[in-house]
């Protein structure tokens, strides 16, 4: 059991008893009664703004469609905050199927590409149960459960360890199989450095960063070899900001 301080004006308290059996609102009586139990202090609370509970519940629909019923956040997945990941997951469900559904009400492609939400968001949901339950499970306070959390925390100090935890949370360890082997297809774009490159040499290098493009929220299509058919492809479109050519990239 744990109390911890989420900071300013904010308290919470770690239970590993089973769910709480109250479904009306949380009272300062009942959070009040939940600290004194876990920390063995006489605590006194005189006023609370807001309260919640949450339970360490893990359910993921089998499918996320069912004809023209399409489920996407906590409709198809739920599991437990921590880490804080299922907003985002839900955000980038969102995109996924908002696009598909755009291209068949636009009639630009057939209803079969909304079956390709499932093959893709469903093996995401599933991966993030796995992980909630993980840091549930490290989160217990028996003996055996303190001193694999250790081990672990040791491994987070190896920086392969921690950037493969810290993509898995962000999100960016997500591959759809498109069919190409290049690292980079089928993920979320990472951030880069993207450098102007001209022939005349005393035209200074321009060096802009992905993330920068994308402040207006706007779609970008980049185009790092100035193809032809990436700009067919994108005439239709009014570019915003203006078309630029000449780029070249190094991921960050």
């Amino acid at each position: 059991m744990y109390v911890h301080g989420l900071g300013v004006s904010r308290m919470s308290t770690v239970e590993f008893v089973g769910p709480p059996r109250q479904v009306e609102p949380l009272t300062v009586e009942e959070l009040q009664d939940s600290i004194r139990r876990v920390s063995g202090t006489d605590v006194t609370i005189t006023t609370m703004l807001s309260g919640t509970r949450w339970i360490d519940t893990a359910r993921q629909a089998t499918t996320y469609r069912a004809g023209r019923v399409l489920l996407a956040g906590d409709a198809a997945h739920v599991y437990a905050p921590v880490g804080g990941q299922g907003l985002n997951v839900g955000i980038v469900d969102a995109a996924n199927l908002g696009w598909k559904l755009a291209a068949v009400v636009c009639g630009w492609v057939g209803e079969d590409i909304l079956d390709t939400y499932t093959t893709e968001r469903h093996p995401v949901a599933a991966r993030l149960l796995q992980n909630t339950w993980t840091q549930i499970a490290l989160m217990r306070p028996d003996p055996q459960t303190r001193a694999l959390w250790e081990m672990f925390s040791d491994l987070m100090d190896l920086d392969d360890a921690h950037r493969y935890v810290a993509d898995m949370l962000a999100g960016m360890d997500v591959r759809y199989d498109l069919g190409d082997d290049h690292r980079l297809v089928g993920t979320l774009c990472p951030d880069m450095n993207l450098t102007l490159e001209r022939p005349d040499p005393d035209v200074v290098t321009a060096v802009t960063r992905s993330a920068d493009l994308l402040r207006d929220g706007r779609g970008l299509l980049p185009d790092l070899v100035d193809r032809a058919e990436v700009r067919d492809a994108a005439a239709a479109w009014t570019p915003s900001p203006p078309a630029r050519t000449g780029w070249t990239s190094k991921p960050c």
